[in-house]
């Protein structure tokens, strides 16, 4: 079985990567780097169970804001306080939204010093990208 997974590419007449909002080509992969991909994916896939909890909590518009908000930052992450200046948000509603997407496995938090810092996931990141590419191949190989 094949693994895909996009590439950019610098194409002769235009396209220089996905950060620019260009499209990308879908192409398979060096076999190396295909063989960390699917080690990978496997350690990291998402059953139904998961994925529900996941998109059922992003599916908040205050959620889905602090995601946006916390996915720059990276495993860097940001403290609470910080978070609810920047999103101008009751205290009580933060932790309610934190603690949610705590537990669906979207955010992950640590201690440092006082502050509780939040971060995104970057396996659970990893995995919806895995997730939404192989739902994307398989809506281009049926008929539609």
């Amino acid at each position: 079985m094949a693994i895909f997974a996009p590439v950019v590419q610098r194409r002769p007449g235009g396209e220089m990567n996905a950060q620019a909002g260009l499209p990308i080509d879908m192409h398979v992969v060096r076999h190396e780097e295909a063989n960390y991909m699917a080690s990978r994916a496997a350690d990291l896939m998402l059953d139904d169970t998961q994925i529900v909890a996941v998109l059922t909590a992003l599916g908040h518009q205050a959620r889905l804001n602090l995601w946006r908000l916390l996915l720059p930052y990276g495993a860097a992450g940001m403290p609470a306080g910080t978070i609810a200046a920047r999103m101008a948000i009751v205290p009580s509603s933060l932790s309610f939204h934190l603690r949610l997407m705590t537990q669906a496995g979207i955010l992950v938090q640590r201690r440092s010093s006082r502050h509780i810092i939040y971060s995104v996931n970057p396996d659970l990141v990893f995995g919806l990208s895995q997730l939404f590419a192989t739902l994307l191949l398989r809506s281009d190989r049926e008929p539609g």
